[in-house]
Parts: C-alpha cells; structure tokens; sequence
C-alpha cells in the first residue's frame, strides 16, 4: 500500500533563514548545500530561491552541471571531489571548485592538463593531523 506522503518546501522560509543567517554571522560567506535534489524538494528551485546565497554545494559532477545550464554562476563547490581525472575537463569547463579528500585526487590533478586553473578545497582530517604533530613534537 503506497502511502499519501508529501512534502512542501516553504521557499519563503528559506529565504527567511538565509538572511537570518547573514545577520548572525555579517562576516560570513554562506554556502547554500542543494546536493541530493535539494534534498528531495528540487535542487533548482532551492538554489534559485537562496540566489543571494554566496555559492553553492552539490555533492557530484552531475548536479553542478544541471545548476550551470539552468544559468546559476555563483562559486558551485563538488562536496565530493570528482570521482575520476576523466571529470576534471568538466570541472574546469564549468568553473567547478571540488573538494580534494584523497593523495589520489591530488595526483591526478597535478598530472591532469587543463584548458584553465581550478580552485579547490582541501580536505584535512585534523584528528589525524593532531596524531602527527603530537607524535613529531613529543
């Protein structure tokens, strides 16, 4: 038996926490997270309802390019990194940002030959890197 569920987003109200979240923290850039479909509520119609957001993060390649040809150009940030060099001549086409988590993803950026420089996040565990410098300074 299929349930009679539905749920609603009040793109109002999330334009009403976006500016509540820019005036406790004036300072702030804000990353407005649209990965997953927006969560199951249309990860188009929430990035265009939170357009005064400063950039936005999806979790994969496929969902950057969707908010790019529906003509979003803020700063879009890949959560995920890309997944295989193959990806990264997209990434660069589109203007994408990827989070780096792996020495592999490094790699394959340093030998990778782009039409243009990318940006990227870098990802640092600081439980490991306290271990580090714990054990190279006791």
């Amino acid at each position: 038996m299929t349930r009679p569920l539905r749920a609603r987003i009040d793109l109002g109200a999330l334009q009403h926490n976006l500016l509540k979240a820019r005036q406790l923290a004036p300072h702030s850039h804000i990353m407005a997270v649209v990965k997953a479909n927006g969560y199951g509520h249309g990860m188009v119609r929430v990035a265009q309802a939170l357009h005064d957001a400063d950039g936005f993060g999806v979790a994969c390649l496929e969902e950057a390019v969707n908010l790019r040809e529906v003509g979003i150009q803020k700063p879009i940030t890949l959560l995920e990194g890309f997944f295989d060099s193959d990806e990264l001549d997209a990434v660069s086409h589109y203007r994408l940002m990827p989070v780096l988590h792996t020495e592999r993803q490094i790699r394959q950026l340093e030998t990778a030959l782009l039409p243009q420089p990318i940006a990227v996040w870098l990802k640092a565990d600081t439980a490991c890197i306290g271990l580090v410098s714990r054990r190279m300074f006791s």
